[in-house]
């Protein structure tokens, strides 16, 4: 068994230009965060950004040429180890923003969560592609919930919904294209929704704020009585925080018009009016500096992206690489569309960053490993 399997034939079916568009947003996240913030009190996280990069071009180089035969065997291990380390953080969790979801390490913050939805891919995948024929009886799905909702579960214990809502499309995505029956996926959409039901009660009252935000008074209301809390004490919640956040992050947006008031000079975030601008937010300020040309730039180079990766999946030569890259294109997916959907008040907000621009180590060391192994797939198409 060995872990690299680098051979001159791979080079050649190197996607050059969809790893030039993964470290060119990457960049382009440090100088959004640089107009942002501006002047001196950039040039630390600066520092930690640009470093997260270049050891994520070694990690995304190195996963290239991994050997996915053995990424298939190891993922076990290293998936049992990542659920000991969710497990750990319920006892020694660092928190932030209501959620307990790091392990702190002097100025480092490490997130294993993130980590975690990559190995739930692998694993997934691994499992899904030698049993197949058991998808056809619900029994046969009983492995992959467990698979997912372990992570997930964990994750929300956290109090980490955003990072666990990831997990429910990674679950939908893989089994369908694996093969389930669509009356089978029918009812597991019921299911969620049940267990959604079931999760609504354990929520902080800032997460039920951001929901009600959504759904306005009308409907949040009987929902609130429904779980038992007072609907008048969560929207006025709503109201002091929530909405202050989402209504901020929507003034900058538009206030970008066509083309944007210019790098550096945005004043709602640059006077912090924002609140987490450089985090879940991340997509106000380019909306405020750049405009709509540069928010539609941006969603023309995810599509790029997208497109890409669903090629190598279609493309894969056998089912354990397509399921992968389909695990994986997925989770860049719900990121991208969590976030735009929080950014433009459809969803609320959840805390989960926007892929290669939000400020943070963990979520953009598991971009390069996820867009390193889809690369891996690609060049060796022609081998499985």
């Amino acid at each position: 068994m060995r872990l690299f399997d680098v051979s001159q034939r791979h080079l050649r079916r190197f996607d050059l230009w969809l790893a030039l568009i993964v470290f060119g947003l990457s960049v382009f996240g440090v100088f959004l965060l640089w107009g942002a913030f501006g002047g001196e009190t950039f040039v630390g996280y600066a520092r930690r950004q640009l470093m997260w990069i270049a050891l994520g071009g070694a990690i995304l180089a190195a996963c290239c040429f991994l050997d996915l035969k053995t990424v298939e065997v190891i993922s076990y291990p290293l998936y049992a180890l990542c659920l000991l380390l969710l497990v750990g953080l319920l006892f020694l969790g660092h928190g932030s923003g209501g959620a307990h979801a790091w392990y702190r390490f002097g100025r480092v913050q490490i997130q294993p969560s993130e980590f975690a939805k990559i190995l739930t891919v692998i694993v997934l995948a691994s499992h899904l592609s030698r049993f197949r024929s058991q998808l056809g009886r619900p029994a046969g799905l009983v492995v992959p919930a467990l698979i997912v909702g372990v992570p997930a579960l964990l994750t929300i214990l956290q109090n980490d919904t955003g990072t666990a809502l990831v997990f429910l499309p990674i679950l939908l995505t893989m089994i369908y294209m694996a093969g389930v029956p669509k009356r089978i996926l029918g009812a597991l959409a019921i299911v969620a929704l049940l267990a959604a039901v079931i999760a609504l009660p354990r929520m902080h009252p800032y997460q039920l704020a951001r929901i009600s935000t959504v759904l306005g008074k009308r409907f949040s209301d009987p929902l609130m009585q429904a779980i038992g809390r007072n609907p008048e004490d969560i929207w006025r919640k709503a109201e002091s925080a929530s909405r202050w956040h989402s209504e901020q992050a929507r003034i900058a947006l538009g206030s970008g018009r066509l083309f944007g008031k210019g790098w550096g000079k945005g004043t709602q975030t640059s006077l912090a009016l924002v609140p987490r601008f450089y985090t879940d937010s991340i997509y106000a300020p380019l909306g405020e500096q750049f405009g709509f040309v540069g928010c539609a730039l941006l969603l023309a180079a995810y599509a790029f992206l997208a497109v890409r990766a669903a090629r190598i999946a279609l493309d894969a030569r056998d089912m354990f690489s397509s399921l992968l890259v389909v695990g994986l294109l997925t989770i860049f997916a719900a990121h991208v569309l969590i976030n735009l959907g929080m950014a433009v008040d459809l969803l609320p907000i959840i805390g989960l960053p926007l892929p290669f621009l939000s400020y943070g180590g963990s979520f953009l060391l598991t971009l390069f490993v996820l867009f390193g192994l889809i690369l891996n797939v690609g060049m060796k198409k022609y081998l499985y």
